[in-house]
């Protein structure tokens, strides 16, 4: 059994099949979603994929994706505010820094990135709420400004930073999330890390539609989910000499820890 602890299953990607997706993600052992959010104007969306599944948990996250920030406008850091007080929400996210491209490098957009986040970590504080952040080509500025706004808790998505990115997040109480990337052959640096650090210091995760494990891109499919989490296990386990069972029941109990999910059969 293990969780996602990122898969935007709103995404219009899943519009066709969702149901089928989810039956396939169940199959696999996936025992919960946890579903993050990028834009103010898919947050209703959100909400209603959410409710609209029974068959497998699926938890909210809202946040303002740094890679829209041209978008994003105080009033939807206001609305922002109000979704978060929403029930069943369990995290402020997907939010963080991105200089992957010349745009979201521009000095008035990398400013504006930076006081969106600012502001989303104070909204975390405020409703108590953990972080699921995003960092790309932004490592060492993203550790700067959490050490300025320290999270409570958290989960850095899709990491491949260095080693020294890697301790920085842990001493700020976050783990890493995991995904297809440690499948790929080239992804060596992020392995050795890995087999360098406690077995509680990362969640796995999909990222679907995106983040394709390398032996489904190689199979020629181009959308990535849930039930391809296994890939990523499998990869891990190999890293780590671990069993698969393992590395997906660690993943499972440390998403529920850092996420403050209730446990298998409703525990706390």
């Amino acid at each position: 059994m293990v969780i996602d602890s990122h898969c935007h299953l709103d995404d219009d990607a899943f519009a066709p099949d969702r149901d089928a997706v989810i039956a396939r993600a169940q199959a696999a052992g996936v025992v919960g979603i946890v579903v993050p959010s990028y834009r103010e104007h898919c947050f209703a969306r959100l909400r209603a994929c959410c409710d609209g599944v029974s068959a497998l948990p699926l938890w909210p996250a809202y946040g303002l994706h740094p890679c829209y920030s041209g978008e994003h406008t105080r009033e939807h850091l206001s609305a922002l505010q109000r979704w978060l007080a929403t029930p069943g929400v369990v995290a402020v996210g997907e939010i963080g820094l991105d200089r992957h491209s010349e745009a979201l490098r521009h000095p008035d957009l990398w400013r504006w990135q930076q006081d969106v986040l600012a502001a989303q970590l104070q909204l975390a504080q405020a409703h108590d709420l953990p972080v699921i952040l995003h960092a790309r080509s932004a490592y060492a500025e993203l550790i700067a400004l959490l050490r300025r706004h320290p999270p409570g808790a958290g989960i850095v998505h899709a990491f491949n930073g260095r080693i020294e990115h890697a301790y920085a997040l842990l001493d700020l109480g976050l783990v890493l999330g995991i995904g297809g990337v440690v499948t790929q052959p080239s992804a060596v640096r992020l392995r050795d890390i890995l087999r360098r650090l406690p077995a509680q210091s990362w969640v796995v995760e999909s990222d679907a539609p995106d983040m394709l494990p390398h032996p489904v891109y190689r199979a020629g499919q181009r959308r990535n989910e849930p039930a391809f989490l296994a890939y990523t296990i499998a990869a891990l386990a190999q890293t780590l000499d671990r069993s698969t069972d393992w590395v997906a029941g660690q993943a499972e109990q440390t998403t529920r820890r850092v996420l403050r999910l209730p446990l298998m059969g409703g525990g706390e």
